[in-house]
C-alpha cells in the first residue's frame, strides 16, 4: 500500500515522460484500447495483464481508498502514460473513474472532518493526493487525444457520492458502458472541463488545513488541482453554457479572493461577466469586484489591463456594455479617492490614494497616443470622466496630458467627455482649485477642437478631390478605348 506521496517530485517528474518510472509497468499498446475498461473484455481475454486493468477500475469503483493499492494506482498512471495510443471513449472512462474516486475520496474526508476523528481524516491525505496527481497528468494528456467518430461521448458527471465510505458506484459504471454503444459521436477535452470544472469546486471547499498541516503541503495540493486547468478556467468565462460559465465564476473568485492565484491580464473576462445576460452570473461577478476592491490595490492595478481587454481586440465589447461595466468597476476607485478627500486613509495607508488617482489619469492620457482607433478614444475619454477630479493634483496631470490627445478632440464624444471633466474640476470648492489652468485648458480645449474639426475637412475636401480624379482618368480611358474600337471596325 502507498503510505506517502510526494506530490511535488511526482508532478516534476511527468515533465520527462520517456523516463518518467512506473513499477507495475504495463504497455498498453498491445491491447485492444477500444476494450480496456469494458468488464465483459475479461471473458475473451483472460490474461492477467487485463484481469488487472479491470480489476483496477472495478476496485476504485468498490472503494475510493482503492488507489493506495500500488499496482492499481500504477494501472490508472500506465494509461495516462500510454493515453496518446488509446481512444477517446476509454479516456472518458477513465476521467469517469477518476473523478468519481475523487469526489468519493473527497465526501468520506468531509465527513470524517466533521466528526472530529483526526485519525480518520488524515488518513485520506494519501488518497487525495493521489487523485489530484491523476486528474492533472489527464488533463495533460487529454489534449492531446484526436476525437474520432467512433469515440463514445462522456460519460454524465460525477455529481452524487457512494453510499458510506468508499460503497460502490455501480451507475458510474453502467453509465459508461452504456456511453459506449453510441457511435459516430466525437469525444473532445472540451466536452469533460464542465464536469471535472464542478469537481473542482468541490475540492476548493474542503478545509485543507485539517487534512496538510503545512502551508507547502496545502499548496502543493491545491495547485496540482489548479494549474492545468487555469487557462481552461478563464475560457470557461466566455462559454456558451450558462453551467460552465457560472462554474467558472465561482471557482475563480474562490481562488483569486483567497490569494491561491495571482490575476495574470485576466481580470477583463471577470469584467465582462458584471452585464452578463444571466441575473446570476453578473450579480456574482459583481460580487467579486466589490469583495476584490477590499483587497490592497488589486483594481487599481489591474484597472488598465480591463479597458484595453474590452475596448479592443477580438474580445472587446460593444460600447454600450463597455460604458456600463468601467461605470460600476470605477465606483470602488471614485469611492476611494472620497474617502481620501474626507482624510479618511484605507486599509492600506503606505499608498496615497491621491497618488493613484493621478497614476489612474496620467496612464490614461497615455494611452491616447498608442492607439488610432476613434472608439478606444472614446473609450479613454468615458474613462477619464468617471474619476473625481478632486485634487489639484490630478487636474494638473490632465493638463499636463494633454500632448497625448490634443489631436483627438475633433472627434465630438472626446471632446464632450473633456467638458465634462473640465465642469467636474471648477465645481470642486477646494481652495487650491487652480481656476487660471482651468480657464486656459478651456482655451486649448476649444482651439484644439476647432483646429482639429478643420483638418479634417480638409482631409475630405482632398480625398473627394483625388476620388473624383482618379473617376476623370477612368472616364477618359474608357473613351478612348471606345474610339480605337471604332477605327478597327471602320478599318475592317
Amino acid at each position: 500500500m502507498i503510505s506517502s506521496f510526494d506530490l511535488r517530485i511526482e508532478v516534476e517528474a511527468l515533465q520527462e515522460l520517456d523516463s518518467y518510472d512506473i513499477p507495475h509497468d504495463y504497455d498498453l499498446t498491445t491491447e485492444d484500447p477500444e476494450r480496456l475498461l469494458e468488464g465483459d473484455y475479461l471473458i475473451s481475454n483472460p490474461t492477467q495483464k487485463s484481469d488487472d486493468l479491470v480489476a483496477a477500475v472495478e476496485a476504485v469503483a468498490d472503494s475510493s481508498s482503492a488507489i493506495t493499492d500500488e499496482q492499481v494506482f500504477d494501472i490508472y498512471r500506465c494509461l495516462l502514460k500510454f493515453a496518446d495510443a488509446v481512444s477517446g471513449s476509454v479516456m472518458s472512462k477513465l476521467l469517469d473513474s477518476i473523478s468519481s474516486g475523487l469526489l468519493a475520496e473527497l465526501e468520506a474526508t468531509i465527513r470524517d472532518v466533521e466528526l472530529g476523528d483526526q485519525q480518520s481524516y488524515m488518513a485520506h491525505k494519501t488518497p487525495l493526493e493521489l487523485y489530484a496527481f491523476l486528474l492533472q497528468w489527464f488533463v495533460t494528456a487529454a489534449e492531446k487525444v484526436k476525437a474520432t467518430e467512433d469515440d463514445a461521448p462522456p460519460p454524465a458527471a460525477a455529481t452524487k457520492g457512494r453510499r458510506g465510505r468508499g460503497g460502490k458506484a455501480g451507475a458510474g459504471r453502467g453509465a459508461g458502458r452504456g456511453a459506449a454503444s453510441k457511435k459516430n459521436e466525437s469525444w473532445t477535452w472540451q466536452d469533460q472541463i464542465p464536469a471535472t470544472l464542478g469537481l473542482t469546486v468541490k475540492v476548493l471547499r474542503l478545509q485543507t488545513q485539517r487534512i496538510w498541516t503545512t502551508t507547502a503541503e496545502r499548496e502543493d495540493f491545491i495547485n496540482n488541482i489548479i494549474d492545468e486547468n487555469s487557462n481552461e478556467l478563464y475560457k470557461g468565462l466566455s462559454d456558451g453554457s450558462i453551467i460552465v460559465k457560472k462554474n467558472t465564476l465561482m471557482v475563480l473568485t474562490h481562488l483569486i479572493l483567497n490569494g491561491m492565484i495571482k490575476v495574470k491580464g485576466q481580470l477583463g473576462e471577470m469584467a465582462k461577466c458584471v452585464e452578463d445576460e444571466d441575473a446570476r452570473i453578473a450579480d456574482l461577478a459583481k460580487l467579486f469586484f466589490s469583495e476584490l476592491s477590499t483587497k490592497e490595490n488589486a483594481i487599481y492595478n489591474n484597472l488598465p489591463d480591463v479597458i484595453s481587454h474590452l475596448s479592443s481586440g477580438d474580445h472587446a465589447v460593444d460600447e454600450k456594455t463597455f460604458r456600463s461595466t468601467l461605470q460600476y468597476i470605477f465606483t470602488f476607485i471614485e469611492k476611494v479617492c472620497f474617502m481620501n478627500s474626507l482624510g479618511i486613509q484605507l486599509a492600506y495607508p503606505h499608498v496615497s490614494q491621491e497618488k493613484q488617482a493621478e497614476n489612474i489619469v496620467e496612464k490614461l492620457c497615455q494611452r491616447f497616443r498608442l492607439s488610432e482607433d476613434p472608439r478606444q478614444w472614446r473609450d479613454i475619454a468615458f474613462c477619464l470622466s468617471l474619476l473625481p477630479f478632486k485634487s489639484e493634483r490630478s487636474v494638473k496631470k490632465l493638463i499636463e496630458g494633454f500632448q497625448f490627445y490634443r489631436d483627438k478632440l475633433h472627434e465630438p464624444q472626446v471632446y464632450e467627455k473633456f467638458t465634462e471633466i473640465l465642469a467636474k474640476a471648477r465645481s470642486n470648492k477646494s481652495k487650491d482649485k487652480p481656476d487660471n489652468e482651468l480657464n486656459e485648458f478651456e482655451h486649448l480645449l476649444e482651439e484644439h477642437k476647432n483646429q482639429g474639426e478643420e483638418d479634417q475637412a480638409l482631409e475630405k475636401r482632398v480625398e473627394k478631390k483625388a476620388a473624383k480624379k482618379r473617376a476623370s482618368k477612368r472616364n477618359i480611358f474608357a473613351k478612348s478605348g471606345d474610339g480605337l474600337f471604332n477605327l478597327k471596325q471602320e478599318a475592317c
